[in-house]
């Protein structure tokens, strides 16, 4: 039972990849180029907002692809949850 249990997760996880794992990607990769674009301001708030939404996006795309979805590869849900 334990082991069909984990085949389940780990066909999830993967099918999530699949599915939005580029989409997730690409919004990431646009906001963080957004963010970019502002680190050449001449006002420095500008800049500080810039950085920080790199920085936002750097961090939030790792936990949702190196955090998230080993957790749930691990301790996800199970049946038609």
């Amino acid at each position: 039972m334990y082991r069909k249990q984990q085949v389940e997760r780990a066909t999830r996880v993967r099918g999530s990849i699949l599915r939005v794992g580029s989409a997730v990607f690409m919004a990431a990769f646009t906001t963080f180029a957004a963010g970019f674009s502002m680190i050449f301001a001449s006002v420095i708030a500008i800049r500080q907002m810039g950085q920080f939404l790199m920085a936002i996006m750097l961090t939030s795309w790792g936990f949702a692809m190196f955090f998230f979805l080993p957790l749930c590869l691990i301790i996800g849900p199970v049946g038609t949850c």
